[in-house]
């Protein structure tokens, strides 16, 4: 759940709506417990960084993530 935290984070970012997004792929699996992760993680409305672990950061080439510290 902690990496896809941060595709979540990135569609919704980019203007998108991540449960379309999510939805998306998930159609695109096998049916089975992966297909319905991705379904499901994509739903949720209450992802943030902070309580996935995660923080943006500033580097020389862009915007990165990294653990948070």
């Amino acid at each position: 759940m902690v990496a896809l935290a941060v595709p979540w984070i990135v569609a919704q970012q980019l203007g998108g709506n991540p449960a379309e997004v999510f939805a998306t792929v998930g159609d695109s699996l096998p049916d089975g417990p992966v297909a319905r992760l991705v379904h499901t993680f994509g739903a949720r409305t209450d992802i943030t960084l902070d309580a996935f672990g995660w923080e943006l950061v500033t580097t020389a080439d862009g915007p990165d993530f990294r653990p948070a510290s």
